[in-house]
């Protein structure tokens, strides 16, 4: 599997799983890298999410082998208006860890596995209130 392919596995996994299941994202809440984003304004009272893959070191699987094992994290930033509570922003949280939690995922025959995410409150910045939450994964036979 390819860098790209645990990329696109990610992000099919986070759209169908976590944004179409959500009664608090839509699809235009969501900050996917490197693709045009609509900027929330506090005021609008909303929530929004920037997913980042965050590959990270790889190891081969056997001596020999060009067969590598591919890890990094799944980084989900939640904001939301700051002042008005932390229950919305822990919501999302749920709904991420929930769809997220010790879940392996299979796209076109490429399979990603999926720790157990940690939820970190990173507190206010200005006109939001953000909270992260790492989702460990890895995928075998990377190149």
């Amino acid at each position: 599997m390819t860098i790209a392919k645990i990329h696109n596995n990610l992000r099919n996994h986070f759209k169908t799983a976590v944004v179409d299941a959500s009664s608090n994202l839509a699809s235009t809440d969501i900050a996917w890298d490197n693709v045009a984003f609509n900027a929330h304004k506090a005021s609008d009272g909303g929530a929004w999410c920037r997913l980042q893959i965050l590959t990270g070191e790889s190891e081969g699987l056997s001596l020999g082998s060009t067969a590598i094992r591919a890890q990094g994290i799944m980084l989900a930033s939640i904001f939301t208006p700051a002042e008005q509570g932390d229950k919305l922003a822990l919501d999302i949280a749920g709904e991420i860890t929930s769809a997220c939690n010790s879940t392996t995922i299979t796209l076109a025959g490429n399979t990603t596995i999926l720790r157990t995410p940690s939820v970190n409150p990173v507190g206010r910045d200005g006109a939001w209130y953000q909270i992260n939450i790492s989702v460990p994964f890895q995928s075998d036979h990377a190149n």
